[in-house]
């Protein structure tokens, strides 16, 4: 990558992979290199880790935590249901993050992580990792559905045993059966996924079990992405083998029966795959991390760096909490004496009330 383009990348990547590539912004208070940590293993954890390291010519300190040795990639897994692929095709370990760049990779679970101004995170084994910067990368958690036991009804949605149970099941399936699939409600991990993988089982089943159908249960008003190209593909391609249904909400689920309970009946299957509603993985949703809304289900961030905007927040209003009264003391002070001393333009804003700006940036 030239200079130039590589300047215009990191002006786009945001502040995150600018404070990377300029070790000298990122220190430690005393003069050592600065350490980040990433917590989670998936192509957004690894492939900031790898950055951090190579952009910073190896000047930042990294290390990369995950439950697990390996990542199987849920990109072209559902290849791995036809046949296509192997699951060893999409497992990557984080070996070549260390022997190439230098990343240092722990195994183990997350238990807590620390605030803005204390970042560390705790791991279940005792181990805590102090740093500089934390990120979170830690993937996505399902809610709860009643009777839905996935060791029985697969949801596939996070690859590898769950990818092969779904194979298995679907090899088993005899001609003729229904494979019946649902879709959660937006926003949930990879928009197409869905709906690839029913086309996907449906060539499948056209090809190893004729006389078998598709039903796509769709929590969603409509297709979530690429709606032409999948709509073509379920009135067209697979015309007589897909039936998509939209507006579909899952009540409950007997996974020993196959059969699932929605707001538009009750739908049998041969093979059943629930996909449950999703939110961020527990480390961000939990409260005490400060993270997310009241209620919500994602955290807010900043599209130009992925920073939390909660955070952001706090730390501005600490900012505007901190040094600037004792400013404004002074500056009213003088101007109460006749001195006509030009006040810093930050407290001129702050005597004179907050502009709708600042009051947008806050919120």
């Amino acid at each position: 990558m030239n200079a130039i383009s590589r300047r215009h990348l990191l002006k786009l990547m945001g502040a995150s992979t600018l404070l990377a590539a300029s070790p000298g912004l990122l220190r430690a208070q005393t003069g050592t290199v600065a350490r980040v940590v990433v917590v989670g293993g998936g192509f957004a954890g690894a492939t900031v880790a790898k950055y951090l390291r190579l952009w910073s010519g190896g000047s930042v300190a990294v290390t990369l935590v995950d439950a697990n040795l390996a990542h199987t990639s849920c990109i072209l897994s559902n290849l791995v249901l036809n046949g296509s692929l192997d699951l060893r095709n999409i497992t990557f370990d984080y070996a070549a993050l260390g022997n190439r760049y230098g990343v240092d990779f722990v195994q183990g679970q997350v238990e807590s992580i620390g605030s803005s101004n204390n970042p560390y995170v705790q791991l279940s084994s005792g181990q805590r990792l102090d740093c500089e910067r934390l990120i979170l990368a830690p993937g996505i958690d399902f809610d709860t559905i009643p009777g839905l036991d996935s060791t029985k009804v697969p949801h596939a949605w996070q690859a590898g045993p769950q990818t092969t149970l779904l194979k298995q099941q679907l090899a088993a399936m005899r001609a003729g059966g229904t494979f019946v699939m649902t879709v959660p409600p937006a926003p949930y991990r990879c928009p197409p996924g869905p709906y690839e993988r029913a086309c996907l089982v449906a060539d499948y089943l056209k090809r190893t079990k004729p006389g078998s159908k598709v039903i796509v249960l769709d929590a969603n008003p409509g297709i979530v992405a690429e709606v032409n190209t999948f709509t073509k593909a379920f009135t067209q391609t697979y015309a007589g083998i897909v039936t998509y249904m939209p507006n579909v909400t899952v009540l409950s689920v007997d996974s020993d029966r196959r059969s699932v309970v929605t707001n538009q009946g009750q739908f049998n299957a041969s093979v059943l795959n629930v996909i449950p509603p999703q939110k961020a993985g527990s480390i961000v949703t939990d409260p005490d991390a400060g993270l997310i809304l009241s209620g919500g289900r994602w955290a807010p961030v900043n599209p130009l760096n992925y920073e939390s905007t909660l955070v952001q927040r706090r730390a501005h209003h600490r900012r505007r909490a901190g040094h600037r009264p004792a400013q404004i003391r002074a500056y009213r002070q003088r101007r109460g004496q006749g001195l006509r001393r030009r006040a810093p333009a930050s407290v001129r804003r702050r005597v004179a009330g907050p502009r709708t700006h600042d009051q947008f940036r806050l919120l």
